[in-house]
């Protein structure tokens, strides 16, 4: 039995995958944390169907996505997007993105490429599945619906140009957002070397099973705190503030726009599906509801991935401190 299995074969939640109809003032929530009496934690990511009020179609499903995961959830997440004739799915990649147009070998090199990624790397120290070498995006309903990368940039060299023109009044330039889009892009290639640090402390929690059970039950503790609302954590930072509305604001604005004409041509008659992270769905929730209309018809939540810390010899003392630690950490981001 893997390390993935052994972890979460006694950790999963008995409210994962349910259905239910929607009461008229659901919250919108798409991360929680189940813990059992048994301290068994899993991650569980939601998923909800919309359709305009007084109809029952055309239907809109919200896909919030764990990026890591078990490869049952993902198996999950598959099954529900096959029924649905249009995905929307996000990646911010160069021009020309969309990979059901890719050969069979290109998309195996794909799926290699995502593997051996930086994200590729967390998942497999934590025992998990990355979702680009999980999903098949070969699929004919799937349709890339992102910005490029050039796009992005372009709209970071924007907000650099204006700080550039306040510099001379004594403002700092990392509060157009650029610097820290510039490190991020730097940690995802994987010939730089603050990737290959991260990918050296990923080495050391992939050789002890203790370690990488810590490891996930801090970032299920960092999620349950977070939760989906990732803007809580940059309001003290305009740097960061301002990465995340690009990251976030300026990607759901083209995904909205890329919907709207699928739904104008009737393309989605029967389903459209939009496939994006968690951290996405807050935004995507409330613009449903006030620009477009919807309403909430049914939600299911799906477990990502667990940790059983009795199995892995977790203590209780651990347990608290981590999450005291995570909780102290976000309170800070927030300026609390």
């Amino acid at each position: 039995m893997g390390v993935a299995a052994f972890l979460l074969s006694a950790c999963q939640s008995p409210r994962g995958d349910q259905t239910k109809a929607a009461t008229t003032h659901s919250p919108a929530q798409y991360v929680r944390v189940n813990q059992t009496r048994d301290r068994c934690l899993t991650l569980e990511i939601a998923v909800r169907r919309f359709t305009p009020r007084g109809h029952e179609s055309p239907s809109v499903w919200l896909v919030g996505v764990s990026h890591l995961g078990d490869p049952d959830y993902f198996k999950t997440v598959e099954t529900l997007l096959a029924h649905q004739e249009v995905v929307l799915y996000e990646g911010v990649r160069p021009e020309g993105g969309d990979r059901r147009h890719a050969t069979p070998s290109r998309q195996a090199a794909l799926r290699r490429q995502a593997e051996e990624s930086l994200q590729g790397s967390m998942a497999r120290s934590l025992g998990l599945v990355f979702q680009l070498a999980a999903v098949d995006y070969a699929k004919t309903n799937f349709t890339h619906s992102d910005l490029s990368l050039s796009a992005m940039e372009k709209l970071f060299a924007q907000g650099s140009s204006k700080s550039d023109e306040k510099a001379s009044q004594g403002e700092d330039e990392t509060k157009s957002g650029r610097p820290q889009f510039d490190m991020l892009v730097e940690a995802m290639d994987n010939s730089s070397s603050l990737n290959r640090l991260i990918r050296a402390f990923l080495g050391i929690l992939e050789s002890s099973e203790r370690l990488q059970a810590l490891a996930r039950l801090a970032m299920i503790r960092l999620m349950g705190e977070v939760g989906d609302d990732l803007e809580s954590l940059t309001k003290s930072d305009p740097g960061m503030d301002r990465l995340l509305k690009v990251l976030l604001k300026a990607r759901n604005d083209k995904v909205l726009a890329d919907l709207h004409y699928t739904l104008r041509t009737g393309k989605g008659k029967r389903g459209v599906a939009i496939f994006y992270g968690a951290g996405h769905m807050r935004d995507l929730d409330a613009r449903l509801r006030t620009k477009l209309g919807y309403q909430q018809r049914e939600e299911r939540w799906l477990p990502a991935f667990g940790v059983d810390m009795k199995a892995a010899g977790v203590s209780a003392l651990e347990e608290r401190m981590v999450h005291s630690l995570v909780r102290s950490q976000t309170e800070a981001l927030r300026g609390r």
